[in-house]
């Protein structure tokens, strides 16, 4: 799937008239890996991308780690569900004043 896009942007002046699909789960994918890869190279993670962190974490749990699995296992009973209902503007609204205020998340 990476490739795919890789390869439409390359070779686009070879063909301007070739439609790539929208895929905004791809579009995630790649956020949540730029993301992961920024917290890694710079041990930091600024409160935008410590927000859609989280988001990830609660939307695909398959993707936690033993830190995150211990954090949300620790969660009062339908907090974890009440957060993944949320629509994306209300979750940012939500959890951005508190990544603004710590900093991170």
């Amino acid at each position: 799937m990476l490739s795919s896009y890789e390869n439409f942007f390359k070779h686009a002046d070879k063909d301007p008239d070739k439609l790539l699909e929208f895929n905004p789960v791809a579009t995630e994918m790649f956020l949540f890996d730029a993301v992961f890869t920024y917290q890694a190279l710079t041990t930091e993670i600024p409160p935008l991308m410590g927000t859609f962190k989280i988001w990830a974490l609660i939307h695909y749990p398959y993707i936690r780690d033993e830190t995150a699995k211990t954090l949300f296992n620790s969660l009062p009973y339908g907090t974890e569900n009440a957060w993944k209902d949320m629509e994306k503007g209300a979750f940012l609204g939500s959890f951005m004043p508190i990544a603004l205020k710590t900093g991170t998340v």
